[in-house]
């Protein structure tokens, strides 16, 4: 079911969005509801253990750029993706003093994703 806070994020193109977001993380889209000319009203897409609601920017809802940190098994994995996907570099991956690895890339919408592994002390 849904979590106790939930990312929502407003898109000009929410399919293009979804797209990185599956090529970039492996999210999956669950719930999609669109228009009648296939405008995005409404999405769910699941990350790993968490989710976020994407659609498509209209009236008072216009795109907010985010800044999203997200664990997975293979930070570097993900990294690699997500500039396959079109992301940017920001900070390459690297061993942080806190316990994780870490790397952070902005994808093409203007959201930054912190993209992280935990390591243990």
């Amino acid at each position: 079911g849904p979590r106790s806070v939930q990312p929502f994020l407003n898109a000009y193109d929410a399919h293009k969005l979804m797209a990185f977001a599956e090529a970039a993380f492996g999210a999956e889209a669950h719930g999609v509801a669109e228009s009648p000319e296939g405008q995005v009203l409404h999405a769910t897409m699941q990350m790993n253990y968490g989710t976020m609601e994407i659609a498509d920017a209209q009236g008072e809802r216009q795109p907010m750029p985010g800044y999203f940190h997200v664990y997975f098994a293979d930070a570097d994995k993900v990294y690699a993706a997500a500039l396959e996907a079109g992301a940017t570099s920001v900070e390459a991956p690297v061993d942080k003093d806190y316990g994780e690895r870490s790397a952070i890339v902005k994808d093409p919408f203007g959201n930054t994703w912190f993209l992280a592994t935990y390591l243990g002390r």
